[in-house]
C-alpha cells in the first residue's frame, strides 16, 4: 500500500474542523473524520499502489470505497518484524543506535519488537537512552512513548525500573491530558445565600460497546466512541452531593457512606498529593477545579473564603459499593464538581462538567477516560464519539430505539452485584501500558471497540435483539483480549450456573469485579436466573438488581 500527502496535510484533525488532503479541504467529501481514516488507498503492486496514490492525490474530488485502506487499516496490518528485518538488516548495532529516531518516526512501532533484536545489555543500554530522551522531550504524549518503550526494553533486559517507568509514562499521558483544561478562577464570590444548600444527585452508567476507546492516550491518537446507559439503582439515583456555605473561613468535608468527616483551614492541606486510596482526594480535588481552593499553595485560604463570602461544608454519598464498575468515582467526581460550581453559577455548562471531570481524575492518579461522565451525566442511552486530539470533547447523540426495545432488553437483563471489588486503576494502567508500548493486538482492538460501537448503536436504534447480544458479547470478549485479568475464576464460577440461560454477560467497566450484567435468553429464562440467586446467593455481599434506564441524567437544586 502506498500513501501520497502533501508535507502540510494533518493526519489527526478532521476534515470538518480544517484538516487537508494534498494541502486542500475536502470536508463535504471526506465528511468528520481524518486523513488517517479515510478508505483511499488501493492494495497492490508496488508500482500499482504508487500510480494510485498519485492519481488520488492529484485528484480534484478524492473518493473513498470500501474495498480500499485507510492509513490506520495498513497500520493495523503492518508486518512490523518484517519491516525492522527489511530496514536494518537484522543488525542489532544498527538498530541500537537509531532506536529512538525508529520509535519517534515510525508511530506504531512495537517496544517488543526491538526488544526481541538486542541482548539484554543493549536493551538496558536504548531503555536509558528512551528515558534520557523522554526527559527533554517538551510534547509529553512523545515523552509517554519513549517512556513506555523505554520500560518494556527495560523489562527485557531485567531492570527492575521497568515498572516505574511505566508509571512515568501513565504520569505523562495525566499530564498531556489535564494540562490544556483550565480551572475555575480561584477569585469568584458565592451567588447563593448562606442559608440555601445546593444538592446535586446523579445515576450510575453501564457501557454497552467502546469502552477503553475514550481513554487516553488511545482517544487522542484515534478518537473514542461509546455506547452506554445512565441507570438507576433500585429506582434512584445513587449519587449525591451536598454543599452549604458555612459562617466561619474553613471547608469541612463529610462522607456519609464513609462515615468520615474532616476540616481543612490551610491550602496547604487542600493541595497535598494526591491519593487514590484516601478518600479525601476527590472533594480536594474537585475543590481546587472547581476555584474554591487557591490555586497557589502559599495562598492564605481564609482570604479566599472571605472573597467567597465564607467557608463551605461539603457532603458526599454514594450508595454504590467501591470497584462497582459502574462509573462511580468519575460520576461522583462530577456531581461534584457541578454542586460546586453551582454555588458560583446559575448555569452549568455540561461540556465544561465533563471536561473537568476527566482532568479530575487525571489530577487523582485514576487515569480514566470521558465514558463513565458522559453515561451519567445526560440521561438515557447514547453514542458518544470524539475527534483525535488532546481536547476532548464528546459529541452525544441519545439513541431511540423502536417502542418496547429497552422493555425487552429490561425484562431479560439481570444486574449482579458479585461481591468482588476491584480499583479500575490497576487494570487500567495494564491496558494503556499495552498500547503505549504500540503492542500489535492492542491496536487492532481499539479499532474494533470503536466499530463495534457503531454497530451497536445501529442495533439499538432499529432494535434488534438479536444483534444487541452479539455486540454485547462481543465487547466483553474484546475487553477480556486486551486484559485477561478483567475476568477470573470467581466470576466464572459465578456465571456458570446460569450459562445456559444467558445469550450474552459482561462486568461493566474495567472489569475484574463489581457488577456482572447478564442477558438472558428470554424474561422467563431471566426469572429463573433471580430465582437461582435468590435461593443460592453467591456470597454475602452478591444482590441482584433490576435494569433501570434513567432518562433524567445529571440533577441540580438548589434548596
Amino acid at each position: 500500500m502506498a500513501v501520497a500527502h502533501h508535507e502540510s496535510d494533518d493526519f489527526k484533525t478532521s476534515f470538518v474542523e480544517g484538516g487537508t488532503f494534498a494541502g486542500r479541504r475536502f470536508e463535504a467529501a471526506l465528511g468528520g473524520q481524518t486523513l488517517r481514516e479515510a478508505k483511499l488507498w488501493r492494495v497492490g503492486t508496488p508500482v500499482g499502489t504508487v500510480r494510485h496514490a498519485i492519481r488520488t492525490l492529484r485528484s480534484s474530488t478524492p473518493r473513498e470505497a470500501e474495498s480500499r485502506w485507510s492509513l490506520a487499516d495498513g497500520l493495523a496490518r503492518l508486518d512490523v518484524d518484517r519491516l525492522l528485518e527489511h530496514r536494518w538488516g537484522g543488525d542489532a548495532a544498527h538498530l541500537e543506535q537509531h532506536a529512538i529516531e525508529s520509535f519517534l518516526r515510525i508511530e506504531d512501532l512495537p517496544a517488543a519488537s526491538v526488544a526481541a533484536r538486542l541482548d539484554g545489555a543493549a536493551a538496558g543500554r536504548v531503555a536509558a537512552a528512551l528515558s534520557d530522551a523522554a526527559d527533554g522531550e517538551s510534547d509529553p504524549l512523545r515523552a509517554a512513548r519513549l517512556q513506555a518503550a523505554g520500560s518494556r526494553l527495560a523489562e527485557h533486559a531485567g531492570d527492575p525500573q521497568a515498572i516505574e517507568q511505566m508509571r512515568r509514562a501513565l504520569v505523562s499521558v495525566g499530564d498531556a491530558v489535564a494540562g490544556p483544561i483550565p480551572r475555575a478562577s480561584d477569585t469568584r464570590a458565592a451567588i447563593v445565600l448562606p442559608d440555601q444548600a445546593v444538592w446535586c444527585s446523579a445515576p450510575v452508567r453501564i457501557d454497552l460497546a467502546g469502552g477503553w476507546s475514550d481513554t487516553p492516550p488511545m482517544c487522542v491518537d484515534l478518537g473514542g466512541t461509546v455506547v452506554n446507559a445512565a441507570v438507576l439503582l433500585h429506582g434512584k439515583q445513587p449519587l449525591q452531593a451536598i454543599a452549604k456555605r458555612l459562617d466561619e473561613p474553613r471547608i469541612v468535608v463529610h462522607s456519609v457512606d464513609l462515615g468520615e468527616s474532616r476540616t481543612f483551614t490551610r491550602t496547604s492541606e487542600l493541595l497535598a498529593p494526591s491519593d487514590p486510596s484516601d478518600w479525601t482526594t476527590l472533594p480536594r480535588v474537585a475543590l481546587q477545579l472547581a476555584g474554591v481552593v487557591p490555586h497557589h499553595r502559599g495562598a492564605s485560604l481564609k482570604r479566599r473564603l472571605e472573597r467567597l463570602g465564607g467557608g463551605l461544608v461539603l457532603t458526599l454519598y454514594s450508595a454504590v459499593p467501591k470497584g462497582s464498575g459502574l462509573g462511580t468515582s468519575s460520576i461522583l467526581g462530577a456531581t461534584v464538581l457541578a454542586c460546586l460550581d453551582r454555588i458560583f453559577n446559575r448555569r452549568i455548562d455540561r461540556d465544561v462538567l465533563i471536561e473537568r471531570t476527566s482532568a479530575l481524575e487525571q489530577c487523582m492518579t485514576t487515569r480514566g477516560g470521558w465514558q463513565d461522565q458522559v453515561g451519567g451525566i445526560p440521561g438515557g442511552i447514547k453514542i458518544s464519539r470524539t475527534e483525535p486530539g488532546v481536547v476532548q470533547r464528546p459529541r452525544i447523540d441519545v439513541l431511540e430505539p423502536p417502542t418496547g426495545f429497552i422493555d425487552s432488553i429490561r425484562e431479560r437483563t439481570v444486574l449482579l452485584y458479585s461481591g468482588e471489588k476491584r480499583l479500575a486503576r490497576n487494570i487500567l494502567e495494564k491496558v494503556v501500558g499495552r498500547y503505549l508500548a504500540r503492542e500489535p493486538e492492542a491496536l487492532r482492538i481499539v479499532h474494533r471497540l470503536k466499530d463495534g460501537a457503531e454497530a451497536m448503536a445501529d442495533a439499538i436504534r432499529i432494535g434488534d435483539e438479536d444483534a444487541f447480544a452479539e455486540r454485547l458479547a462481543e465487547y466483553w470478549a474484546l475487553k477480556r483480549a486486551f486484559d485477561p485479568a478483567a475476568c477470573n475464576s470467581r466470576i466464572e464460577a459465578l456465571v456458570a450456573p446460569h450459562r445456559r440461560d444467558l445469550v450474552a454477560w459482561e462486568l461493566p467497566g474495567a472489569g475484574g469485579g463489581g457488577f456482572v450484567m447478564m442477558l438472558a435468553r428470554d424474561p422467563s429464562a431471566a426469572r429463573r436466573i433471580r430465582g437461582r440467586i435468590q435461593r443460592r446467593s453467591p456470597n454475602a455481599a452478591a444482590r441482584p438488581f433490576p435494569l433501570e434506564i434513567d432518562s433524567e441524567g445529571l440533577r441540580v437544586t438548589v434548596l
